[in-house]
Parts: C-alpha cells; sequence; structure tokens
C-alpha cells in the first residue's frame, strides 16, 4: 500500500472478485484474502517521500528527492502535520490503507480476510521455518546463500531464500506466505497475478509444495489493460505523480460499467478500457445493453397482466431466445468450472441481444391475449436470469432507464 489504487489494479480485483461470486453460487466457502505488501524497499521508500514532504511543509531544509512525488504524499504529509500520531511508517500504511478500503467498497469487493506481510516475518518465524526445512533437505547453503529445493516441485531452478548479506529474499515473504496459507485447511488456493509476473508462475506453485499443501494451487494471468479517453492512451506513472487511479474511475464511470467492462474479454488478453464508451448510453455500451433489457422486461411487466393462457410458440424470435434460456445454468456451470466470468458477461450479452429482437419484432401490447401471455412468460424467465447474472456480477438491476 504505497498510495491508491492504480486504475491496473482493477482487473484483477473483478476477476477475482466474479470468480468467487460464482463459486459462491454452486456451494463453495470462499475466503476472499488481501494481501498487504508492508514490509520491504518500497514501503521504506514511501516513509521516506512522507518525511520529505513532512520537513517541506514545517519550513526545513530538505537535500533528497521524494521517491513518490503524488499529490496523495503531500496529503498525507500534510494530514500529518494538521494532526497526525504515531511513526511515520504506521500513519502512511493506515493513510494508504483507509484510502484502499474506500476504493474496494465503491467497487463492490469486500475482502474477509487481511494478512499483513510484515506479520509474516514477526517471531523469528523465517528463521524456524528454515531450520524446519534444512531438516527435510529442503535448504541447502551455496556461495553464502540459503537455497530452497524448488526443483523438487516443479520449478525450473532453486531459488535463494536467505540472500549471502543475511537478508531475506523477495521469495522468503512468498515462501512464509504459502506456509500461512497453507496450514488452513482450503482445499483449492486461487492466485490473480499481473501478466509481467508469468515467469513467477513456477516457483510461486513450487512454494506450496515447500510448505506441504496438498490442494490444487491455480495462478491465473490478468494481462495488460489500457485507458482510452478522446481515442488517446492515458498515461500514468505512480511514482511520477501522474497517475489515474482507480477510485477516480470508480467516480467517472460508475461501478456497475467498470466492472462489466473489466470482463469484458477473456482475462489473459489486453483489454482496451475506453473511458468515453464506459460512459455512453448507447447499446454499444454492454452494461448499457444489458440494464437496458432488464428495464424494458420491467416496464413491460408493469403494462400486461399476468393471467390467462399461453399458445404454442411460433415465430423464430421466440424459438432462438427460449434456445438462449435453456442454455442459462450451463453458461454458469462453465464460467464456475473453468474460473472464467467473461463467459457467463458473453452469455449475457447474447441474451440481451435476443431479447432486443424479441421485443422489437412485434408489438407485445397489441397481441391477441394468449400470444400475449407467451410473450410475457418468455420475457419474465429472461428477467429471472439476468437478475442472476446482476447478482454475481454485483451490477444494479435498472428497473427504469
Amino acid at each position: 500500500p504505497t498510495g491508491p489504487m492504480h486504475v491496473g489494479h482493477g482487473l484483477g480485483l473483478v476477476i477475482g472478485d466474479m470468480i468467487c461470486s460464482l463459486l459462491e453460487y454452486y456451494g463453495y466457502e470462499v475466503t476472499r484474502e488481501y494481501y498487504i505488501n508492508d514490509y520491504g524497499v518500497q514501503v521504506d521508500n514511501l516513509v521516506e517521500s512522507l518525511k520529505i514532504n513532512v520537513k517541506k511543509i514545517l519550513g526545513e531544509e530538505v537535500d533528497l528527492e521524494e521517491q513518490y512525488k503524488g499529490e496523495y504524499v503531500k496529503e498525507m504529509a500534510q494530514d500529518f502535520v494538521s494532526g497526525g500520531s504515531g511513526d511515520l511508517k504506521t500513519f502512511a500504511l493506515n493513510w494508504c490503507l483507509s484510502d484502499i478500503r474506500k476504493t474496494l467498497q465503491d467497487l463492490g469487493v469486500n475482502f474477509n480476510s487481511w494478512v499483513s506481510e510484515e506479520s509474516l516475518h514477526q517471531n523469528d518465524s523465517l528463521n524456524k521455518l528454515i531450520e524446519k526445512l534444512k531438516k527435510d533437505d529442503l535448504v541447502y547453503e551455496n556461495e553464502g546463500a540459503l537455497w530452497l529445493r524448488t526443483t523438487k516441485y516443479g520449478d525450473e531452478k532453486d531459488r535463494v531464500v536467505v540472500k549471502n548479506d543475511g537478508m531475506p529474499s523477495y521469495f522468503a515473504s512468498d515462501l512464509l506466505y504459502s506456509k500461512h496459507k497453507s496450514s488452513r485447511g482450503y482445499e483449492k488456493i486461487i492466485t490473480i497475478l499481473g501478466a509481467d509476473h508469468h515467469g513467477y508462475v513456477q516457483r510461486y506453485v513450487a512454494s506450496f509444495g515447500v510448505a506441504g499443501f496438498k490442494g490444487e494451487v491455480i495462478v491465473k494471468l490478468a494481462q495488460i489493460v489500457s485507458f482510452l479517453r478522446s481515442g488517446e492512451k492515458v498515461r500514468m506513472s505512480k511514482r511520477a505523480g501522474n497517475f489515474f487511479t482507480l477510485q477516480d474511475l470508480i467516480d467517472e464511470v460508475g461501478r456497475d460499467a467498470c466492472r462489466v467492462m473489466f470482463i469484458s474479454k477473456k482475462m489473459d488478453t489486453p483489454i482496451e478500457f475506453d473511458i468515453d464508451k464506459a460512459k455512453e448510453k448507447k447499446l454499444d455500451n454492454p452494461i448499457f445493453y444489458m440494464q437496458y433489457a432488464y428495464a424494458r422486461i420491467c416496464s413491460l411487466l408493469k403494462k400486461v397482466p399476468e393471467e390467462g393462457c399461453c399458445e404454442v410458440i411460433s415465430s423464430e424470435e421466440d424459438k432462438r431466445l427460449i434456445k438462449k434460456l435453456s442454455e442459462f445454468r450451463e453458461a454458469i456451470k462453465k464460467s464456475a468450472e473453468e474460473l472464467e466470468p467473461h463467459k457467463l458477461f458473453i452469455y449475457a450479452t447474447e441474451l440481451s441481444s435476443l431479447f432486443h429482437s424479441f421485443y422489437n419484432s412485434e408489438k407485445i401490447m397489441n397481441l391477441e391475449p394468449k400470444a400475449k401471455v407467451s410473450k410475457i412468460a418468455i420475457a419474465k424467465s429472461v428477467k429471472r436470469c439476468l437478475e442472476e447474472v446482476f447478482k454475481i456480477f454485483k451490477i444494479s438491476a435498472l428497473e427504469e432507464m
């Protein structure tokens, strides 16, 4: 937590949350866990940047350049000077986490477990784990460093766990976290990493083998997301201070658009998030398209009584829509089994498209009573399906638009 959440964090957050919702739909007990990276050089750099800005506000001479230059660091420093207490590190982490929690809430992502990286290193836990692994012949010394036999668990080479200067490697924290997760009785552990971590997957999975985990470890890679505004890419750098936060995006386009646009393609496919399109009330905007279908149904049901006998379904629009409705359960099942929320998104957009064709094919209000009741029965089925999809997606079911 070295600052506000970057818009690029949104993809993994939304996909992970929807995977959880799909698994919960089928009865799994799911833990959504946020891993707080509050240990290491990046946090030290944030604290140093905060210290420099505090000194500037107090009018002290500063000859160092801060690592993080965003306006949020200046705001954080002002808050500290205006009434902050405690050490700078605790203040900085709490300030950032408070901002992150607000963004998560606005995005509809609710973590029910938070684990601090720093807490994993307490009570000499790394040395205790290394001593145990030495007894199991999983740790050895080479050129002054301690190495972990990750090749025994499918990694391409063994990994350093303690460097030759005696400091823990970056991988040491991952090992401690894998041990922490492995001890809690899970059957599956699903981790979403950025595409830039593709070379890290083997060692990450191997860490669970070393930790003694007997379940299944699944790693999903989320591709790069680029953001467009007026046809131009939005360029960002957190350290330079010119970045577009996830909170900015939510405030501008809304939670529903954020969540749907992030799952509009397969997660291993690069996504172009068009900010302008996400705000448009047009049928080529997928969130508008689905919600408009639902609103149309609600409007129709308010006008037409539900009583009466149905006639035999005959039109091609009716048949195509009924066939798509029959695929609903299979669409959710496939999405859940393959951990691919975009497949349910594709189904929902196809269902919405078929409903719009069905709705536009003839004026339902002008039909004979039996034909009208048949159409209403189909529309109600579409409504129920969309309601379930919207619940999984955590987007609004709008009755009016």
